[in-house]
C-alpha cells in the first residue's frame, strides 16, 4: 500500500465513510420500528410490506446502479445515492401516513443499491490492483463495524453530554 498516492488515500478514505454512512442508514426501520408502529398504528403486516419493499427496490437499484455506472462517473453516482439516502431517511420522520413510510423507504432502497455497483467501479477503476483485494474487504465488512461503533460513540456521547441530566432526573423524587 505504499504506493499510493495522496488522491487513492482520500478517495479510500472518502469511500468508506461514504458506505459506512449508506451502512448506518439501513438500520432505522429495524430500530425505531416499535415508535413507528405505535405512532401509525402499523400491523405486522405492514411492516413486512415495508421490509419487502425495500429488498425489491434495493435488489432492482442494484442491476440498475451497474448499468448506470457504466455510462456516468461513478463519484457521481455514490454520492447521489448517500444524498438520495439520506434524505430517504429524514423524510421517514416527517412523515404522516404508511405510505409516504413506504414511498420513503423505497427511495431508501433504491439509494442503497445504486451505491455498491458504483463503489465496485470505482475500486476496480481507480486503484491499482495489488490493493483491490484489501479495500474490497474493507468495504465489506464497512457495513457491520461502522453500524457497532456508531452506536458505542452514540452510547459514549449520551453518556458523556447527558450524565448530569439523567442523573438529576434520578435524584428528584416523583
Amino acid at each position: 500500500m505504499g504506493q499510493l498516492s495522496v488522491d487513492h488515500i482520500r478517495l479510500g478514505i472518502a469511500l468508506f465513510v461514504g458506505y459506512s454512512l449508506l451502512s448506518c442508514l439501513r438500520k432505522p426501520l429495524s430500530t425505531s420500528f416499535p415508535l413507528i408502529k405505535e405512532e401509525f398504528l402499523l400491523s405486522s403486516s405492514q411492516y413486512g410490506v415495508l421490509l419487502s419493499n425495500y429488498s425489491l427496490f434495493f435488489g432492482m437499484a442494484k442491476f440498475l446502479g451497474g448499468v448506470l455506472s457504466d455510462t456516468m462517473p461513478p463519484k457521481i453516482l455514490f454520492l447521489s445515492s448517500i444524498l438520495l439516502g439520506s434524505c430517504a431517511c429524514l423524510g421517514v420522520s416527517f412523515c404522516t401516513s404508511f405510505d409516504l413510510i413506504a414511498f420513503c423507504w423505497i427511495a431508501n432502497g433504491l439509494a442503497q443499491g445504486l451505491c455498491w455497483p458504483a463503489c465496485a467501479k470505482l475500486i476496480t477503476t481507480c486503484f491499482p490492483p495489488n490493493v483491490m483485494g484489501t479495500l474490497w474487504s474493507i468495504l465489506s465488512c464497512v457495513s457491520i463495524v461502522s453500524v457497532q461503533i456508531l452506536l458505542y460513540c452514540c452510547d459514549c456521547c449520551i453518556r458523556v453530554c447527558f450524565y448530569d441530566f439523567f442523573r438529576r432526573q434520578a435524584l428528584v423524587p416523583l
